[in-house]
């Protein structure tokens, strides 16, 4: 069977949060020496710091918009430099590796717009950060794309809803953005107070050195500051290298779900699911299609997530809404924080189960809705003794067989328990082995973000270490 993701709790030991400054700050941010510096930029690129330190701001009088100057070209030309090492394949996303047409779309967005959060904003005219198969496709006939769109909608519209989120569409640049803006909104109350914070000669853009310096000095080392910057400074081809107020306006619009910046609560999630488990005969294949997975889609989003905890909660299963929130409950399931989590999080038993009937079924008759009909045998539906007869020499074992009827019987009444043809349809559409590559690409993502969050927390530790050998020295000195 194909092997679930990491587990929660191994995700977040990777992706633990850390205190800084006073706040919680989880996944890229970690606390860092003032003096520390981001790898490859210089320390000041070559212009004046004002006073209270910029780390690389220009005086004012130096560098105003559209001036040109030897100031100016010289902090240019160290985001350059960042920026040559950087950029390769930038603009392709994590969802290129699952599909063909995915992978030469965003070969086309690196080449022609840099990256997808560039061409959303010009997709996305009218800046509700969705956008509708009439827009989507039109907007994209217009700039000249070639390929297939009604299949690029249709991988990218997973969800079926008639709608692609800016969340869908960039998911693992959508993460760092989210918790950017998080961290804004937390430290200086608006995203327009972040720029003018940022912004230290008040130049009206905040360059590269600007940045990293500023988030530097206020304590905080982002191990994706180049990626946010590449994502911010929405210039085109031969960008400026500077971000304007304006580049954050789409963030401003944007209301990113909260399970990207909280930690997950794997105690909740078990309490959660036992209270289910409990309602459902500890049948968690019924749980699964009669509370979680109610269009037989195979997996649950987070807004579809959102709707059901708080029904949950109006019937009083206080357990869907739990203290940390309904969002440090769903990335408990989606340890990726891809935006979903499917049966094999949930419970990877049921999963196997449902994975070895519908494969046994296929073999039979080539469908599940086939198989089904034949065990019906003229009948409009299959009871429990007709399925336990059908299902013999299928290797199932006496604790599938149960889970499988009365997780597939639509009806909770034991007395009318049956299946038809209708109900098993989904068995022949849903692609076990597709999900399972579709869940490797989003493990390996998540094995970079854990990589690069240690990589940086071992950078603040060695820096922090470096410090208080220099504190020690000092204060030897002074004795």
């Amino acid at each position: 069977a194909p092997q679930c993701a990491p587990s929660a709790a191994a995700s977040a030991q990777a992706d633990a949060p850390v205190f800084a400054g006073g706040l919680l700050l989880p996944g890229c941010w970690r606390m860092a020496s003032p003096r520390a510096r981001p790898s490859g930029v210089a320390g000041s690129g070559g212009a004046a710091t004002p006073s209270g330190g910029g780390g690389g701001a220009v005086n004012a009088g130096e560098s105003q918009v559209g001036d040109e100057g030897e100031t100016t070209r010289s902090m240019r030309s160290g985001w350059s430099s960042v920026r040559r090492k950087t950029k390769s394949g930038f603009g392709r996303s994590v969802l290129s590796e699952m599909h063909p047409e995915l992978s030469m779309f965003f070969e086309w967005v690196e080449a022609k717009h840099g990256h997808p959060v560039t061409l959303w904003q010009k997709l996305d005219r009218g800046g509700s950060m969705t956008l509708r198969k009439q827009e989507f496709i039109g907007n994209l006939k217009a700039l000249k794309y070639e390929g297939d769109l009604d299949e690029l909608w249709n991988i990218l519209d997973s969800d079926r809803t008639g709608i692609v989120t800016f969340t869908e569409f960039v998911p693992e640049h959508a993460l760092d953005l989210a918790r950017f803006k998080h961290w804004c909104l937390v430290k200086f109350d608006s995203l327009q107070a972040a720029f003018r914070a940022l912004d230290e000669d008040r130049s009206g853009r905040i360059t590269w050195e600007e940045f990293s310096a500023g988030l530097e000095s206020r304590g905080f080392e982002p191990s994706c500051a180049t990626t946010l910057f590449l994502l911010l400074d929405s210039g085109d081809e031969g960008a400026r290298g500077s971000i304007l107020e304006s580049d954050l306006l789409f963030l401003d619009r944007w209301q990113s779900p909260e399970y990207f910046w909280k930690e997950p609560d794997v105690a909740a999630q078990e309490r959660f699911k036992a209270v289910l488990l409990k309602r459902f005969n500890e049948n968690a294949l019924r749980a699964w299609r009669k509370v979680l997975d109610k269009d037989s889609g195979m997996r649950v989003g987070y807004e579809d997530f959102n709707i059901t905890c708080k029904d949950l909660a109006r019937k009083g299963v206080r357990e869907a809404v739990p203290r940390s929130g309904i969002g440090a409950l769903f990335v408990a399931f989606d340890a990726e924080r891809s935006g979903w989590f499917s049966l094999c999080h949930w419970d990877e038993e049921a999963h196997v189960a449902l994975v070895d009937f519908q494969r046994w079924a296929k073999s039979k008759t080539g469908k599940v809705t086939d198989r089904i009909r034949e065990m019906a045998e003229g009948k409009p539906a299959v009871d429990w003794n007709a399925f336990k007869k059908g299902v013999r020499g299928s290797g199932l074992t006496n604790y599938q067989i149960p889970m499988i009827f009365d997780g597939l019987c639509p009806s909770l009444n034991p007395a009318h328990a049956c299946l038809t043809a209708a109900d098993v349809t989904f068995l022949d559409k849903w692609d076990p082995e597709a999900e399972a590559r579709e869940q490797e690409v989003w493990g390996k993502l998540a094995h970079h973000r854990a990589t690069r969050t240690a990589a940086a927390a071992a950078a603040a530790a060695a820096s922090a270490a470096g410090l208080s050998e220099e504190r020690s020295e000092d204060w030897e000195a002074s004795r």
